[in-house]
């Protein structure tokens, strides 16, 4: 190989890198958004945000347009971040800087089967594995079993059912 070729080569694979290294960047902060996201969705469910801004149900209110002032969220995918935030963040008590580098689909894969006993392990497996080796590892197993109780609203008398 001639030296210009040689730089080339070497400037191609600089540029390669710098490209690989932005994307992964994006992807990180679009992970730590979906988190951030499916706490934020939590807080305005409990809240009712959707009938003070005149809305009937839940569903409603994430599938109307932002102009109609809904959300224009697909609602599997806001189930999706609520049930990652939920069992992760809130019941878990995960660093949100370690659930980044797992993803939310891939957490929300392995959901069911994390306890406090073994969450270390199943967030270090949801980190390192591919999301079709965690379903290979952890759906044949059975998910865990959580006591629900039920909760109704001393103001609104809405209820609900609490997991624990």
């Amino acid at each position: 190989m001639n030296p210009p070729a040689i730089i080339q080569e070497m400037q191609e694979t600089v540029v390669a890198r710098q490209a690989r290294e932005s994307f992964l960047e994006t992807r990180q902060a679009s992970e730590a958004n979906a988190i951030q996201e499916g706490l934020m969705l939590l807080k305005m469910r409990e809240s009712n945000t959707h009938k003070a801004l005149g809305f009937e149900s839940w569903r409603e209110f994430l599938a109307a347009p932002i102009e109609s002032d809904g959300l224009a969220v697909n609602y599997r995918t806001a189930y999706r971040k609520m049930a990652v935030a939920d069992v992760w963040v809130i019941e878990m008590g995960a660093q949100p800087e370690r659930l980044i580098l797992a993803g939310y689909s891939k957490l929300y894969v392995v959901r069911e089967y994390v306890t406090v006993n073994n969450r270390d392990e199943v967030l270090d497996d949801a980190i390192h594995l591919s999301e079709s080796d965690l379903i290979a590892k952890y759906t044949h197993k059975e998910p865990v079993v959580k006591e629900k109780r039920k909760v109704t609203c001393v103001q609104c008398g809405n209820e609900w059912e609490l997991e624990e």
